[in-house]
C-alpha cells in the first residue's frame, strides 16, 4: 500500500509539474480563452423548452424504474449504501446520455455540433488541458479554504462538510460496488455533464450573450449542482477551465477527456491518499 501511495503521488506532482510548466510556456488562459473554435448552438426557445421537457421525461421514467427495480436490489446487496448511491445518481447522468443519443441519430445540433477546426488533436488538447488546470485549481483551493477559516475566524462560519460521495467511496469495501461507482464518476458524469453544461448550456448562451459572460454563467451553475461549500470556488474555475478547453479545439471529447482525468485523479486520492483531499483538492 505505501508503494502504491507513493506511486500515486509522485505521478500527481509530476502532472502538476508539467502542467505548471506548460502553463508558464504558452499563456494558457491569455491565447485560448480568445480562441473561440466551439459552434453556438443555433436553437429556438421552443425547441429547447421542448428538449428540457423530453429531458425530464426520460428522468422521471429511469428514476421510476430505478425506484422499483434497483434501489430494493441495491438495499438488499452486500454494499447497500454503495449500490443505493449508484441506483439514485444514475438516471439523471443516462437521461441526459439517452437524450443526446437520440438527437444525434437524428442528425440534430447538440451535443456534438459542427467543429470549427478539422485538424484539432482534441484528446491532446484535453489531456494538456487537464495539466495546466492542476496548479489552478490547486492555488485556488488554498484561496478558497484561506478565505472559509477567516470568514469563520470572523464569526460567520459555513457548514462544509466533504461531499457524500467522497464519504461513500472512503467507506465501500466490495470490489463490484466500487467499480461501478468508479465507471460512474469517471466515465458517465464527465460525459452527460459535458453534453448538457457545455455542448448544451454553454453553446446556448453563447449566441444569446457574450462568450465570458457565458462561459462564468455555465462555471456558476456547475459549481452550484454539486451542492457543496467547500469545493464551490475550485469547481467554478474548473468550469470555467472546460469551457477553455472546449474552445480550444471545437471538440466536446477535449472537455470530456479532461473531466474524466480529473474524476479519475480525484477517485484514486480518495481512495489511495484520503489525507492529501485538503492540500490537493481532489472534489468530485
Amino acid at each position: 500500500m505505501k508503494f502504491t501511495l507513493v506511486l500515486f503521488q509522485s505521478l500527481s506532482w509530476s502532472l502538476f509539474a508539467l502542467g505548471a510548466y506548460r502553463l508558464f510556456v504558452q499563456e494558457f488562459l491569455s491565447c485560448r480563452f480568445l480562441s473561440l473554435k466551439a459552434p453556438t448552438w443555433r436553437t429556438s426557445i421552443l425547441n429547447t423548452g421542448l428538449l428540457i421537457w423530453a429531458l425530464a421525461l426520460i428522468i422521471l421514467g429511469l428514476q421510476e424504474i430505478s425506484r422499483l427495480w434497483l434501489v430494493p436490489w441495491a438495499l438488499n446487496s452486500n454494499a447497500p449504501l454503495a449500490w443505493h448511491s449508484f441506483a439514485q445518481c444514475a438516471p439523471l447522468h443516462f437521461a441526459i446520455l439517452t437524450l443526446a443519443g437520440i438527437k444525434a441519430l437524428l442528425h440534430h445540433n447538440w451535443p456534438l455540433g459542427q467543429q470549427a477546426r478539422q485538424h484539432a488533436t482534441p484528446l491532446l488538447s484535453g489531456f494538456w488541458s487537464y495539466c495546466m488546470a492542476l496548479p489552478l485549481i490547486w492555488l485556488t483551493s488554498h484561496l478558497w479554504i484561506g478565505l472559509l477559516m477567516l470568514s469563520a475566524h470572523l464569526g460567520f462560519p459555513s457548514e462544509a462538510p466533504p461531499q457524500p460521495l467522497v464519504e461513500l467511496i472512503q467507506e465501500t469495501k466490495e470490489p463490484w460496488a466500487l467499480v461501478a461507482l468508479a465507471f460512474l464518476a469517471i466515465v458517465i458524469a464527465p460525459l452527460s455533464e459535458e453534453c448538457l453544461f457545455r455542448a448544451g448550456l454553454y453553446r446556448f448562451l453563447k449566441q444569446h450573450i457574450p462568450q465570458r459572460l457565458a462561459t462564468g454563467l455555465t462555471a456558476l451553475l456547475f459549481a452550484l449542482v454539486h451542492c457543496n461549500t467547500l469545493s464551490f470556488l475550485p469547481l467554478f474555475l474548473l468550469g470555467i477551465l472546460l469551457s477553455i478547453a472546449y474552445e480550444s479545439t471545437g471538440y466536446i471529447r477535449t472537455p470530456y477527456l479532461f473531466h474524466a482525468l480529473f474524476n479519475a485523479q480525484s477517485f484514486m486520492c480518495i481512495l489511495i491518499d484520503p489525507a492529501a483531499l485538503e492540500s490537493f483538492t481532489a472534489w468530485l
